[in-house]
């Protein structure tokens, strides 16, 4: 069995007031994940662009899929 390494969180990161990569960092840190584990994305502003900065800005060879927000919060 393989472990995960680094969690890469995406998403809008615009504003201070609008900050969707922080409030998943928080939450994964809230949950026990160490904070030095987790890399954010404050530019994957759709999935196309998500998976191509994974790529290209932050090297990820390989992933594994993660369940939608909405999925995993209830």
């Amino acid at each position: 069995m393989r472990t995960v390494e680094v969690v890469l969180v995406s998403g809008d990161g615009s504003s201070a007031d609008y900050d969707e990569p922080t409030a998943m960092l928080n939450w994964l840190v809230e949950h026990g994940v160490p904070a030095e584990r987790v890399v954010r994305d404050v530019a994957g502003l759709d999935t196309h662009d998500t998976c191509v900065r994974a790529r290209e800005v932050f090297g990820v060879t390989e992933a594994l899929p993660a369940a939608r927000a909405g999925a995993a919060s209830s």
